[in-house]
């Protein structure tokens, strides 16, 4: 059907979401997908490197991205 992707790739990211790298100010971890990142740099994220993304954040267009190596399969 429309708009479904099938797209299978691998990337890196770290194993606690970055919870060690956040001073433990950011709890949620893996079960909330706060260490999401891939090669598309998603500027939507609310967490990077397990800190909020706040500077400069507006629904639009914020500052910051969330960049990590990634490796397409298909």
């Amino acid at each position: 059907p429309c708009g479904l992707n099938g797209a299978l790739h691998f990337t890196q990211m770290d194993a606690d979401s970055g919870v060690a790298k956040s001073n433990e100010s950011n709890r949620a971890g893996v079960k909330y997908g706060t260490g999401y990142c891939d090669a598309q740099c998603p500027k939507d994220i609310n967490f990077i490197n397990g800190i909020a993304n706040l500077h400069g954040w507006a629904p639009i267009s914020p500052l910051l991205g969330t960049c990590c190596p990634e490796m397409d399969v298909w």
